[in-house]
């Protein structure tokens, strides 16, 4: 009879660009982790980790999202969609026996797939899938996915939009308000925002946003829905009626949030305005905005650009508040639509790299009846280290960011992304060493506490090795870091194993690995690693040196607890931790006495 053997621990780390992580409704995040897709639940009470990985792509996944389906709360995430360095982007699915396929491949793109867009809003059609890919070959690509069969789907190419010099950077992809009437979002290199509406089955060039002074690299639309008259049961209740008033936000109004590496988040509203019963006159047109009535707005726009400079609170920032009118042909009717720029949320001391909506919630209407419902809470994350979170004022209705929460320390470099946990109650970021950093928010009032999230290495691991009594194990990476993996054994808290029984709750011990420490941040290569007991080991890098390395006595007491067993060894005679000077390559002991 064969062994069973299964699989107690993956670590791996997160790529290290934009766009490459998505949580989906049913808590599971995707994410890029060299050529693989990984799936983590970062909310699971035993902390387990990855829980697997889907092989398919031939080089660096770039980009991952989710595809829902489904109706306001009723959305699921029926698939995952992955676009790789390899040109290629790939559909995984779920079959009925709980395996994951890759159901279609995407091969028509002559370079990397850096973006993809898939269709947010809410309500979503369920019979076919819309999304589009970006490409560093100048190039968007409109899809159309339908089901086949359990392992297979059927995708086709709709179009092909051509963006010539520019290059996609960010996709974004939903309806016009009050319709099913695709608009898709397209943040490129020349710092605009382009958008298209579908008609008869090909987007076509509606409008072009204006404001960011410099690369777009991430874009996200939301619904605005409006309160009921009298509801508590929501925190933001007061600031989102504020804003209601304040702006006359109306319910089915379209928002894009959107980032830049100018370090600023912009808002922008797209709003129905009714259906027209013919084309506006040549003079009403005037490179594509409507000449409405003389507006504070309109008079501050139209003065000349050295006054505008003067007025402007940062010379590379200016404020267009004029509305811009796309007009909609259908069959039997014209439906107008306005895009005005809404908000500037400023903060970040560097480059944005995402932008994200909290996810819909539900409330209860007056009625007692439970109701979906659009938080106006985003959340960013930058390359200064930091994610904020966003509200508007209760006072005012301005965008105050209300949370930030980060790293500290030289050798954090920001991070590539930021998202809502599908509660709404948990933020995962992701960056440069890629690790995933996550917090919970504990309270109503903004009491976010970091939790136990998965770490691995961003590079080939060159060697592995198992300490010589089997209790943890180190490896050496490409990476420059020495990464040490031990078990942590632990009893659940009654209260962490939610939805079990008590009796289940009772002595329920978990052992699950983590990596508990990095004995070795290089400025080289390493190799190769080798224990000479169970508190020394040797390792080698690129610069052709051995390097001897002693356990200091926090690392055995901290192996001790998480064990939840004594070590041996000479505990007192050993120096109380290390560290690493700035640009040194040899850890420093620390003494008591230092």
């Amino acid at each position: 009879m064969l062994p069973k053997v299964s699989n107690e621990f993956t670590s791996i780390g997160c790529n290290r660009v934009p766009q490459v992580a998505a949580w989906g409704k049913d808590g599971m995040v995707a994410f890029g982790a060299y050529n693989y897709v990984a799936l983590y639940y970062p909310e699971d009470p035993e902390c387990r980790g990855i829980i697997s990985t889907l092989t398919g792509h031939k080089d660096r996944v770039n980009c991952v999202d989710f595809i829902y389906r489904g109706n306001e709360l009723n959305q699921i995430n029926v698939a995952i969609i992955s676009g790789s360095v390899d040109r290629t982007a790939r559909i995984w699915k779920l079959t009925k026996d709980k395996k994951w396929v890759n159901s279609a491949i995407l091969e028509s793109h002559g370079g990397s797939i850096n973006t993809l867009g898939v269709t947010r809003a809410k309500s979503i059609i369920v019979d076919k899938d819309l999304f589009v890919t970006g490409s560093a070959d100048g190039a968007i690509k409109v899809w159309e996915r339908s089901i086949y069969d359990d392992v297979h789907d059927s995708v086709k190419c709709l179009q092909t939009i051509n963006l010539e010099k520019k290059h996609p950077m960010a996709l974004a992809l939903s309806y016009l308000p009050e319709s099913k009437i695709p608009i898709l979002a397209c943040g490129s290199t020349d710092k605009r925002i382009l958008l298209y509406v579908q008609k008869d089955g090909l987007f076509i060039p509606s409008l072009t946003l204006q404001g960011h002074e410099n690369w777009i690299r991430s874009l996200s639309f939301a619904t605005y829905t409006e309160l009921p008259l009298s509801n508590s049961t929501i925190v933001s209740s007061a600031s989102d009626s504020t804003i209601q008033e304040q702006y006359k936000l109306k319910d089915g109004d379209l928002l894009l949030a959107s980032a830049s590496q100018d370090k600023y988040v912009r808002l922008w509203r797209v709003s129905y305005n009714g259906e027209v019963s013919g084309p506006l006159d040549s003079e009403e047109i005037t490179n594509g905005k409507s000449k409405e009535k003389k507006s504070l707005r309109e008079l501050l726009e139209n003065l000349p650009d050295d006054t505008m400079d003067t007025l402007s609170f940062d010379k590379k920032v200016q404020l267009h508040t004029k509305a811009h009118i796309i007009d909609v042909d259908l069959t039997s009717i014209k439906k107008r639509y306005s895009v005005m720029f809404e908000a500037l949320l400023m903060g970040h001391d560097d480059w944005v790299y995402s932008v994200c909506w909290q996810p819909p919630t539900s409330i209860v209407d007056e009625e007692g009846n439970a109701r979906y419902h659009q938080p106006m809470s985003i959340l960013t994350s930058s390359s200064d280290k930091s994610m904020m979170i966003w509200k508007p004022d209760q006072e005012t209705g301005v965008w105050v960011n209300l949370v930030r929460v980060g790293e500290i320390g030289g050798y954090a470099l920001g991070f590539f992304g930021g998202l809502f946990g599908p509660k709404g109650n948990h933020i995962l970021a992701h960056g440069h060493t890629g690790a995933f950093h996550l917090w919970k928010n504990l309270s109503s009032d903004h009491d976010w506490q970091p939790q136990v999230s998965i770490s691995g290495c961003f590079n080939s691991v060159q060697d592995i090795t198992w300490d010589p009594t089997f209790k943890y194990l180190v490896s050496v990476s490409l990476d420059q870091t020495t990464r040490l993996f031990a078990p942590w054994i632990r009893q659940l808290d009654i209260d962490q194993k939610e939805g079990a029984q008590v009796s289940e709750k009772q002595n329920s011990i978990v052992t699950t690995w983590h990596e508990i420490g990095r004995p070795q941040i290089h400025g080289y290569d390493i190799q190769c690693i080798a224990f000479v007991n169970q508190w020394r080991f040797v390792s080698g890098a690129d610069e052709k040196i051995l390097r001897v390395f002693d356990a200091p006595k926090n690392f055995m007491q901290s192996l001790s607890k998480l064990l939840g067993e004594e070590v041996s060894g000479e505990l007192e005679s050993r120096p109380l931790g290390a560290n690493l000077p700035p640009l040194g390559l040899s850890n420093k002991a620390i003494f008591n006495y230092d």
